[in-house]
Protein backbone atom coordinates (compact mmCIF):
# COMPACT_ATOMS: atom_id res chain seq x y z
CA UNK A 1 0.00 0.00 0.00
CA UNK A 2 1.19 3.57 -1.21
CA UNK A 3 1.80 6.46 1.39
CA UNK A 4 -0.90 8.33 -0.76
CA UNK A 5 -3.43 5.44 -0.19
CA UNK A 6 -2.71 4.83 3.10
CA UNK A 7 -2.70 9.13 4.04
CA UNK A 8 -6.22 8.43 2.23
CA UNK A 9 -7.52 5.45 4.49
CA UNK A 10 -6.39 7.61 7.72
CA UNK A 11 -8.51 10.59 6.39
CA UNK A 12 -11.67 8.21 5.81
CA UNK A 13 -11.51 6.75 9.27
CA UNK A 14 -11.37 10.74 10.71
CA UNK A 15 -14.28 11.56 8.65
CA UNK A 16 -15.91 8.77 9.69
CA UNK A 17 -15.47 8.78 13.52
CA UNK A 18 -15.96 12.67 13.02
CA UNK A 19 -19.05 12.46 10.94
CA UNK A 20 -20.25 8.88 10.50
CA UNK A 21 -20.40 6.75 7.34
CA UNK A 22 -23.55 8.82 6.09
CA UNK A 23 -21.29 11.40 5.55
CA UNK A 24 -18.26 9.79 4.26
CA UNK A 25 -18.12 11.23 0.66
CA UNK A 26 -15.21 11.34 -1.27
CA UNK A 27 -15.17 14.59 -1.20
CA UNK A 28 -14.92 14.78 2.63
CA UNK A 29 -12.15 12.44 2.33
CA UNK A 30 -10.57 14.38 -0.51
CA UNK A 31 -10.63 17.65 1.82
CA UNK A 32 -9.44 15.60 4.88
CA UNK A 33 -6.36 14.08 3.29
CA UNK A 34 -5.39 17.07 1.52
CA UNK A 35 -5.82 16.17 -1.98
CA UNK A 36 -8.11 16.79 -4.83
CA UNK A 37 -11.08 14.48 -5.38
CA UNK A 38 -9.16 13.11 -8.71
CA UNK A 39 -6.50 11.70 -6.96
CA UNK A 40 -8.18 9.91 -4.53
CA UNK A 41 -10.17 8.37 -7.37
CA UNK A 42 -7.27 7.28 -8.31
CA UNK A 43 -6.74 5.17 -5.71
CA UNK A 44 -10.44 4.42 -4.80
CA UNK A 45 -12.78 5.02 -7.95
CA UNK A 46 -16.07 4.32 -5.38
CA UNK A 47 -16.77 4.81 -2.07
CA UNK A 48 -17.93 1.05 -1.81
CA UNK A 49 -14.04 0.66 -2.87
CA UNK A 50 -13.02 2.79 -0.31
CA UNK A 51 -14.99 1.74 2.45
CA UNK A 52 -13.87 -2.18 1.45
CA UNK A 53 -10.60 -0.71 1.71
CA UNK A 54 -10.87 0.44 5.14
CA UNK A 55 -12.37 -2.98 6.42
CA UNK A 56 -9.53 -5.04 4.58
CA UNK A 57 -7.02 -2.56 6.78
CA UNK A 58 -8.36 -3.28 10.10
CA UNK A 59 -9.06 -7.08 9.09
CA UNK A 60 -4.99 -7.30 8.18
CA UNK A 61 -4.46 -5.38 12.10
CA UNK A 62 -6.44 -7.94 13.65
CA UNK A 63 -4.99 -10.62 11.76
CA UNK A 64 -1.50 -8.94 13.28
CA UNK A 65 -2.84 -8.97 16.54
CA UNK A 66 -3.87 -12.68 16.61
CA UNK A 67 -0.60 -13.60 15.33
CA UNK A 68 1.53 -11.62 17.90
CA UNK A 69 -0.58 -13.24 20.87
CA UNK A 70 0.02 -16.56 19.66
CA UNK A 71 3.19 -16.09 19.10
CA UNK A 72 3.86 -15.12 23.10
CA UNK A 73 1.37 -18.00 24.26
CA UNK A 74 2.98 -21.06 25.62
CA UNK A 75 2.37 -24.03 23.16
CA UNK A 76 0.50 -26.73 24.18
CA UNK A 77 -3.14 -27.03 22.90
CA UNK A 78 -5.54 -24.63 22.56
CA UNK A 79 -2.84 -22.08 21.96
CA UNK A 80 -4.65 -19.84 19.75
CA UNK A 81 -8.09 -19.88 21.49
CA UNK A 82 -6.00 -19.41 24.38
CA UNK A 83 -4.14 -16.01 23.27
CA UNK A 84 -7.70 -14.69 21.71
CA UNK A 85 -9.16 -15.36 25.14
CA UNK A 86 -6.37 -14.09 27.17
CA UNK A 87 -6.18 -10.95 24.69
CA UNK A 88 -9.47 -10.18 25.33
CA UNK A 89 -10.10 -10.23 28.81
CA UNK A 90 -6.78 -9.20 29.11
CA UNK A 91 -6.15 -5.06 29.36
CA UNK A 92 -4.66 -5.11 25.68
CA UNK A 93 -2.26 -2.23 24.94
CA UNK A 94 -2.95 -2.53 21.32
CA UNK A 95 -6.43 -1.61 21.43
CA UNK A 96 -5.47 2.14 21.05
CA UNK A 97 -7.03 5.12 19.93
CA UNK A 98 -6.21 4.39 16.58
CA UNK A 99 -7.13 0.92 16.02
CA UNK A 100 -11.08 1.64 17.71
CA UNK A 101 -12.02 3.81 15.09
CA UNK A 102 -10.60 1.90 12.31
CA UNK A 103 -12.46 -1.07 14.13
CA UNK A 104 -15.58 1.34 14.20
CA UNK A 105 -15.49 1.68 10.17
CA UNK A 106 -15.83 -2.36 10.13
CA UNK A 107 -19.35 -1.58 11.91
CA UNK A 108 -19.96 1.57 9.54
CA UNK A 109 -19.50 -0.32 6.46
CA UNK A 110 -21.94 -3.41 8.17
CA UNK A 111 -24.68 -0.92 8.06
CA UNK A 112 -23.90 0.64 4.38
CA UNK A 113 -23.71 -2.60 2.44
CA UNK A 114 -22.82 -5.78 4.46
CA UNK A 115 -21.11 -7.32 1.53
CA UNK A 116 -18.24 -5.10 2.25
CA UNK A 117 -17.27 -6.83 5.18
CA UNK A 118 -16.28 -9.37 3.21
CA UNK A 119 -12.32 -9.14 3.70
CA UNK A 120 -12.93 -9.29 7.03
CA UNK A 121 -15.17 -12.47 7.29
CA UNK A 122 -12.43 -13.99 5.33
CA UNK A 123 -9.70 -13.04 8.13
CA UNK A 124 -12.27 -14.81 11.05
CA UNK A 125 -13.42 -17.70 8.90
CA UNK A 126 -9.20 -18.58 8.44
CA UNK A 127 -8.64 -17.81 12.65
CA UNK A 128 -11.68 -20.26 12.92
CA UNK A 129 -10.31 -22.75 10.85
CA UNK A 130 -7.07 -22.45 12.99
CA UNK A 131 -8.59 -22.77 16.15
CA UNK A 132 -10.45 -26.15 14.61
CA UNK A 133 -7.33 -27.88 14.53
CA UNK A 134 -5.76 -25.73 17.73
CA UNK A 135 -5.67 -29.43 19.92
CA UNK A 136 -8.59 -28.85 21.74
CA UNK A 137 -10.55 -31.58 22.63
CA UNK A 138 -13.55 -32.25 20.72
CA UNK A 139 -16.11 -31.17 23.28
CA UNK A 140 -14.70 -27.67 23.18
CA UNK A 141 -14.19 -27.26 20.01
CA UNK A 142 -17.64 -26.90 18.18
CA UNK A 143 -18.18 -24.73 15.61
CA UNK A 144 -20.55 -22.55 18.54
CA UNK A 145 -17.34 -22.20 20.93
CA UNK A 146 -15.31 -21.46 17.70
CA UNK A 147 -17.43 -18.35 16.72
CA UNK A 148 -18.02 -17.28 20.21
CA UNK A 149 -14.01 -17.38 20.72
CA UNK A 150 -13.36 -15.31 17.12
CA UNK A 151 -16.55 -13.36 17.46
CA UNK A 152 -14.97 -12.03 21.20
CA UNK A 153 -12.20 -10.64 19.48
CA UNK A 154 -12.90 -6.82 19.20
CA UNK A 155 -16.75 -7.35 19.49
CA UNK A 156 -16.37 -8.67 15.72
CA UNK A 157 -19.69 -11.06 16.78
CA UNK A 158 -21.43 -9.75 14.02
CA UNK A 159 -18.92 -10.73 11.34
CA UNK A 160 -18.93 -14.23 12.16
CA UNK A 161 -22.31 -14.92 12.81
Amino acid sequence: MSFDEIQILDAAVDVDARDGIANLTLEAVAAQAGISKGGLLHYFPSKDRLIESMVSRCAEEWRTIVDTNYEQTAPRPGRLARSIIGHCLGDAPCWTEELRPRSAAVFAALAQNPSLIAPLRVVCAEIQNRIAVDGLPKHVNDSDTTRIQVGGFHGSGAVVL
